[in-house]
């Protein structure tokens, strides 16, 4: 009953907002997915960031429903909103999207306001199950970032020169919210100012190419505060170093710094085929967070209305030697920044997906995967999942 509760709660809201353009041209649109799953380990579980962290059957983590709201203003000018209800979440409404859209051409346009940060390449259907072939997208690569949506102002823009075609997003914005859930599950407080990202894909034929990059700056005292604890100010200051270098130490190992998002890779599709290859390195610079690489690469085959997929996933950090290490020369203070650095960074893992996908019905797919791996810190790992993904 609390989901029906929340789904009431998130149409009132909608309708709430919809009577405020009574005059104006509305368009509604719907999508969710229905998922259980579990995951087991041969020591215990493996932690995977929003995936089943739970013993036992877990119909909550990957089980959600959103609603998408148009609202045409004029011939040019929009209003964009959208609701999800993760189930990891309570099934508690968050508006995740809500922005004015100014078309200035049909191949151009400005978007103001709560907007998607461009992180992967099929950013845009993360939560909408049924526009992927995956049972989920890999979640190596496509974790559910806070900051995948953040506050300012993008310009989009597309363009075609015989069998070329080319998009290209520019963002200038700033994001505050909870990271590092991978170390505390409900995150720990950052802003991120001043963020600036360009992404791009260029197509020809049934070859597509994609990249971004995106750069900001960290302000991050409560993470700070978390991993410079009282016992570890303790221990530096009981370390035998001199003061200039307990300060150093402070100084280089903080995550009030630049940070830094890039990904890139490319799909290939012939007839029935399609190939996938994605990577993406991230991290706040000359700090202790490490850098983060993560890839996967996949192999799927439509057969009427059931495409199979297989895949390769690929989660990793440096732990012995962010960035951050490199300036700090006194022993004693070197050996607590690494004890710091195993705590905060995960080593990773690696996973093998076969996934499928059954069209039974007009706008709803039933989905199924089965995948085995190995946490570089926790030991083998296998799950399943099994679930169904519809729009309306």
């Amino acid at each position: 009953m609390k989901f029906v509760s929340h789904v009431t709660y998130c149409l009132s809201a909608s309708l709430a907002l919809f009577a405020a353009f009574a005059n104006a041209e509305v368009e509604l649109h719907g999508f969710g997915s229905i998922r259980v799953g579990e995951i087991s380990g041969t020591i215990e579980n493996p932690n995977i960031v929003d995936l089943y962290q739970e013993n036992g059957l877990n119909w909550r983590d990957e089980s959600l429903f959103g609603l998408q709201s148009n609202v045409d203003l004029s011939e040019d000018l929009s209003f964009n909103t959208q609701l999800i209800g993760k189930g990891i979440n309570d099934f508690d409404p968050e508006v995740t999207l809500a922005f004015a859209r100014y078309q200035i051409s049909p191949d151009q346009q400005l978007r103001f306001g709560r907007v998607s940060m461009p992180l992967f390449s099929q950013t845009d259907v993360q939560y909408v199950g049924y526009a992927h072939d995956y049972a989920r997208l890999p979640k190596a690569t496509y974790w559910r970032f806070e900051f995948e949506t953040v506050d300012g102002l993008s310009y989009e823009a597309k363009h075609a020169l015989g069998d070329f075609t080319a998009r290209y997003t520019l963002i200038w914005a700033e994001f505050r919210g909870d990271v590092f859930k991978n170390v505390v599950p409900d995150g720990v407080e950052i802003e991120l100012q001043d963020m600036r990202s360009l992404s791009f894909a260029l197509g020809y034929q049934n070859v597509e190419l994609f990249a971004g990059v995106t750069d900001a700056n960290t302000k991050g005292k409560n993470i700070d505060d978390f991993v410079f604890s009282p016992g570890v100010r303790f221990a530096v200051a009981n370390s035998g170093a001199d003061l200039l270098s307990q300060q150093s130490f402070f100084q280089e190992l903080s995550v009030s710094k630049d940070a830094s998002y890039k990904f890139w890779g490319s799909r290939w599709r012939h007839e029935d085929w399609k190939i996938e290859y994605e990577r993406a390195i991230y991290g706040i610079l000359n700090s202790i967070d490490a850098l983060t690489y993560t890839q996967y690469f996949a192999i799927s085959r439509r057969f009427d209305d059931y495409i199979f997929t297989i895949h390769r996933e690929q989660y990793r950090q440096n732990q012995a030697s962010p960035a951050g290490l490199a300036t700090i020369t006194n022993n004693s203070l070197l050996k607590i920044a690494q004890q710091l650095s195993i705590g905060i960074n995960e080593p990773g893992y690696a996973m093998n997906v076969l996934s499928m996908r059954y069209d039974f019905a007009a706008n709803m797919a039933l989905k199924a995967d089965y995948f085995r791996g190995g946490s570089y810190s926790h030991g083998r790992f296998n799950g399943f999942s099994l679930g169904v993904d519809f729009v309306f």
